[in-house]
Protein backbone atom coordinates (compact mmCIF):
# COMPACT_ATOMS: atom_id res chain seq x y z
CA UNK A 1 0.00 0.00 0.00
CA UNK A 2 1.27 3.52 -0.79
CA UNK A 3 0.72 6.68 1.10
CA UNK A 4 1.72 9.96 1.31
CA UNK A 5 5.28 10.53 3.60
CA UNK A 6 4.64 9.65 7.26
CA UNK A 7 1.07 8.21 6.91
CA UNK A 8 1.93 4.82 8.07
CA UNK A 9 5.64 5.30 8.88
CA UNK A 10 4.36 7.44 11.71
CA UNK A 11 3.55 4.15 13.95
CA UNK A 12 6.87 3.44 13.93
CA UNK A 13 9.37 6.25 13.27
CA UNK A 14 10.47 6.93 17.15
CA UNK A 15 10.61 2.61 17.06
CA UNK A 16 13.44 2.93 14.36
CA UNK A 17 15.62 5.91 16.12
CA UNK A 18 14.42 8.35 14.10
CA UNK A 19 13.69 10.77 17.07
CA UNK A 20 17.16 10.38 18.49
CA UNK A 21 18.51 12.73 15.89
CA UNK A 22 16.14 15.51 16.77
CA UNK A 23 16.79 15.20 20.21
CA UNK A 24 20.71 15.64 19.70
CA UNK A 25 19.59 18.83 17.44
CA UNK A 26 17.83 20.02 20.17
CA UNK A 27 21.00 19.70 22.36
CA UNK A 28 22.64 21.27 19.75
CA UNK A 29 20.46 24.28 19.55
CA UNK A 30 20.11 25.28 23.33
CA UNK A 31 24.28 25.20 23.24
CA UNK A 32 24.10 27.73 20.45
CA UNK A 33 21.28 29.84 21.65
CA UNK A 34 23.27 30.06 25.04
CA UNK A 35 26.47 31.72 23.11
CA UNK A 36 23.99 33.76 20.99
CA UNK A 37 23.09 35.12 24.68
CA UNK A 38 19.63 33.94 23.56
CA UNK A 39 16.58 34.39 26.52
CA UNK A 40 13.16 33.40 25.90
CA UNK A 41 10.43 30.69 26.78
CA UNK A 42 8.43 29.99 23.89
CA UNK A 43 9.21 27.60 20.94
CA UNK A 44 7.56 26.41 18.01
CA UNK A 45 9.01 22.80 16.83
CA UNK A 46 7.90 23.36 12.21
CA UNK A 47 7.47 19.73 11.09
CA UNK A 48 7.82 18.40 14.69
CA UNK A 49 6.44 14.98 13.85
CA UNK A 50 5.96 12.97 16.50
CA UNK A 51 7.10 15.05 19.01
CA UNK A 52 10.25 13.35 20.24
CA UNK A 53 12.47 16.96 20.54
CA UNK A 54 9.55 18.90 21.71
CA UNK A 55 8.93 16.48 25.12
CA UNK A 56 12.76 17.19 26.01
CA UNK A 57 11.94 21.10 25.33
CA UNK A 58 9.17 21.00 27.66
CA UNK A 59 11.57 18.94 30.40
CA UNK A 60 14.09 21.98 29.89
CA UNK A 61 11.55 24.39 30.97
CA UNK A 62 9.74 25.58 27.54
CA UNK A 63 6.12 25.58 26.52
CA UNK A 64 5.86 24.36 22.81
CA UNK A 65 4.03 23.94 19.94
CA UNK A 66 3.97 21.34 17.46
CA UNK A 67 3.39 22.07 13.96
CA UNK A 68 3.21 19.56 11.09
CA UNK A 69 1.52 18.67 7.71
CA UNK A 70 1.03 15.17 8.75
CA UNK A 71 -1.92 14.72 10.91
CA UNK A 72 -0.43 11.16 11.83
CA UNK A 73 2.23 12.48 13.54
CA UNK A 74 0.74 14.60 15.40
CA UNK A 75 -1.31 11.50 17.20
CA UNK A 76 1.95 10.18 18.38
CA UNK A 77 3.68 14.21 19.36
CA UNK A 78 -0.46 13.78 21.31
CA UNK A 79 0.23 10.64 22.94
CA UNK A 80 3.70 11.38 24.15
CA UNK A 81 3.75 15.28 25.07
CA UNK A 82 0.08 16.19 25.53
CA UNK A 83 0.35 15.23 29.15
CA UNK A 84 3.44 17.57 29.62
CA UNK A 85 1.26 20.54 27.99
CA UNK A 86 2.47 19.94 24.17
CA UNK A 87 0.18 21.83 22.07
CA UNK A 88 -0.56 20.68 18.69
CA UNK A 89 -1.22 22.53 15.17
CA UNK A 90 -1.95 20.87 11.53
CA UNK A 91 -0.14 23.11 9.41
CA UNK A 92 1.91 23.81 6.05
CA UNK A 93 5.24 25.16 6.85
CA UNK A 94 4.30 27.55 3.82
CA UNK A 95 1.09 28.89 5.34
CA UNK A 96 1.58 29.26 9.33
CA UNK A 97 -1.21 30.03 11.42
CA UNK A 98 0.08 31.92 13.94
CA UNK A 99 0.13 35.65 15.16
CA UNK A 100 2.77 38.04 14.88
CA UNK A 101 5.27 37.77 17.34
CA UNK A 102 4.38 34.79 18.80
CA UNK A 103 7.48 32.55 19.82
CA UNK A 104 11.07 33.14 20.84
CA UNK A 105 12.09 30.49 18.90
CA UNK A 106 11.62 28.30 15.70
CA UNK A 107 12.91 25.34 15.54
CA UNK A 108 13.00 22.47 12.35
CA UNK A 109 15.16 19.47 12.45
CA UNK A 110 15.88 16.79 10.46
CA UNK A 111 16.21 17.87 7.04
CA UNK A 112 12.64 18.63 7.32
CA UNK A 113 13.22 22.09 5.42
CA UNK A 114 14.60 20.08 2.46
CA UNK A 115 11.08 18.95 1.40
CA UNK A 116 10.13 22.66 0.12
CA UNK A 117 10.44 22.07 -2.97
CA UNK A 118 11.07 25.38 -4.63
CA UNK A 119 12.51 28.96 -3.64
CA UNK A 120 8.96 29.92 -3.42
CA UNK A 121 8.10 27.47 -0.56
CA UNK A 122 11.38 28.36 0.98
CA UNK A 123 10.69 32.06 0.98
CA UNK A 124 7.10 31.26 1.60
CA UNK A 125 8.05 29.45 5.08
CA UNK A 126 11.03 32.15 6.05
CA UNK A 127 8.32 35.00 5.93
CA UNK A 128 6.11 32.47 8.13
CA UNK A 129 8.57 32.16 10.52
CA UNK A 130 9.66 35.76 10.96
CA UNK A 131 5.49 36.95 11.13
CA UNK A 132 5.29 34.62 14.10
CA UNK A 133 9.44 34.85 16.23
CA UNK A 134 9.52 37.89 18.07
CA UNK A 135 11.93 40.69 17.44
CA UNK A 136 15.38 39.12 18.07
CA UNK A 137 13.79 35.54 17.80
CA UNK A 138 15.83 32.33 16.67
CA UNK A 139 15.35 29.82 14.23
CA UNK A 140 17.38 26.83 14.26
CA UNK A 141 17.40 24.05 11.38
CA UNK A 142 19.35 21.50 9.35
CA UNK A 143 19.90 20.71 5.71
CA UNK A 144 20.50 18.44 3.47
CA UNK A 145 23.05 20.29 0.47
CA UNK A 146 22.86 20.43 -2.84
CA UNK A 147 26.08 18.36 -2.46
CA UNK A 148 24.00 15.03 -0.36
CA UNK A 149 21.24 15.41 -2.83
CA UNK A 150 22.64 15.19 -6.00
CA UNK A 151 26.21 13.18 -5.55
CA UNK A 152 25.75 11.30 -2.06
CA UNK A 153 22.80 9.93 -2.60
CA UNK A 154 23.19 9.18 -6.28
CA UNK A 155 22.41 5.45 -6.82
CA UNK A 156 21.78 4.89 -3.16
CA UNK A 157 19.99 2.06 -1.69
CA UNK A 158 19.90 1.17 2.07
CA UNK A 159 18.23 -1.84 3.79
CA UNK A 160 17.74 -2.30 7.76
CA UNK A 161 16.24 -5.51 9.34
CA UNK A 162 15.59 -5.61 12.84
CA UNK A 163 13.41 -8.81 14.72
CA UNK A 164 9.57 -6.75 14.11
CA UNK A 165 10.67 -4.58 10.73
CA UNK A 166 12.34 -3.79 8.29
CA UNK A 167 12.91 -0.95 5.71
CA UNK A 168 14.56 -0.29 2.42
CA UNK A 169 15.24 3.34 1.06
CA UNK A 170 16.27 4.11 -2.70
CA UNK A 171 17.24 7.30 -3.82
CA UNK A 172 16.76 8.70 -7.67
CA UNK A 173 18.22 12.20 -8.99
CA UNK A 174 15.50 14.19 -11.07
CA UNK A 175 17.58 16.73 -12.39
CA UNK A 176 15.63 18.91 -14.45
CA UNK A 177 13.47 19.58 -10.94
CA UNK A 178 16.50 19.31 -9.06
CA UNK A 179 14.85 16.83 -6.63
CA UNK A 180 16.30 13.52 -4.63
CA UNK A 181 13.45 11.35 -4.39
CA UNK A 182 13.74 8.63 -1.87
CA UNK A 183 11.50 5.40 -2.17
CA UNK A 184 10.96 3.33 0.84
CA UNK A 185 9.68 0.11 1.22
CA UNK A 186 8.49 -1.12 4.91
CA UNK A 187 7.50 -4.08 6.19
CA UNK A 188 6.23 -4.40 9.81
CA UNK A 189 5.17 -7.83 11.60
CA UNK A 190 2.23 -8.24 12.95
CA UNK A 191 0.91 -9.40 16.12
CA UNK A 192 -0.15 -12.68 14.53
CA UNK A 193 3.41 -12.79 12.78
CA UNK A 194 2.38 -11.93 9.13
CA UNK A 195 4.02 -9.07 7.30
CA UNK A 196 2.34 -5.81 6.56
CA UNK A 197 4.27 -4.01 3.72
CA UNK A 198 4.01 -0.11 3.52
CA UNK A 199 5.40 1.88 0.48
CA UNK A 200 6.13 5.92 0.34
CA UNK A 201 8.29 8.49 -1.25
CA UNK A 202 9.80 11.45 -0.21
CA UNK A 203 11.06 14.21 -2.38
CA UNK A 204 13.87 16.42 -1.05
CA UNK A 205 15.24 19.88 -2.84
CA UNK A 206 18.83 21.43 -1.86
CA UNK A 207 19.33 24.91 -1.14
CA UNK A 208 23.01 26.94 -1.24
CA UNK A 209 24.17 28.53 1.28
CA UNK A 210 23.61 31.86 -0.58
CA UNK A 211 20.42 30.60 -1.40
CA UNK A 212 19.81 30.96 2.29
CA UNK A 213 21.60 33.58 3.14
CA UNK A 214 19.50 35.55 0.37
CA UNK A 215 15.84 33.97 1.31
CA UNK A 216 16.11 34.80 5.16
CA UNK A 217 17.32 38.17 4.19
CA UNK A 218 14.32 38.55 1.87
CA UNK A 219 12.38 37.56 4.87
CA UNK A 220 13.89 40.01 7.77
CA UNK A 221 16.32 37.35 9.17
CA UNK A 222 19.79 37.23 9.55
CA UNK A 223 22.10 33.89 9.24
CA UNK A 224 24.38 34.28 12.62
CA UNK A 225 25.53 30.76 12.28
CA UNK A 226 26.23 28.23 9.82
CA UNK A 227 27.94 24.87 10.34
CA UNK A 228 29.20 22.04 8.67
CA UNK A 229 26.96 19.01 11.38
CA UNK A 230 29.82 16.16 10.93
CA UNK A 231 33.23 18.51 10.78
CA UNK A 232 31.67 21.21 13.37
CA UNK A 233 33.49 23.56 10.46
CA UNK A 234 32.06 26.65 8.19
CA UNK A 235 30.09 24.66 4.99
CA UNK A 236 31.58 23.89 2.12
CA UNK A 237 31.41 22.71 -0.73
CA UNK A 238 31.99 19.27 0.09
CA UNK A 239 29.52 19.69 3.28
CA UNK A 240 26.58 16.68 3.60
CA UNK A 241 24.30 18.45 6.25
CA UNK A 242 24.44 22.15 7.59
CA UNK A 243 23.06 23.52 10.99
CA UNK A 244 22.17 27.26 10.81
CA UNK A 245 20.92 30.02 13.38
CA UNK A 246 18.93 32.93 11.69
CA UNK A 247 18.15 35.91 13.86
CA UNK A 248 15.10 37.87 13.55
CA UNK A 249 15.50 41.43 12.80
CA UNK A 250 13.81 44.06 14.63
CA UNK A 251 11.79 45.44 11.68
CA UNK A 252 10.49 42.44 9.35
CA UNK A 253 10.39 43.32 5.64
Amino acid sequence: MSGRPYDQYAAIYDRTGQGDFSRKMWSRVRAQAERLGFRGQTVLDLAGGTGAAAVDMIQDGYRVVVADLSRAMLLQARDQGEAAGLRTVASDMRHLPFAAGSFDLVTSFYDSLNYLLTSDDLAATLHGVAHALRAGGLFAFDLNTPFTLKEHWVGLCHARAEAARASIWEATWLGPAAISRLRATFFVRSDDGRWDRFDETHDEHGFSGDEIVEASRAAGLAVVHAEDLHSGRRPGRLSRRVFYVLRREEVVR
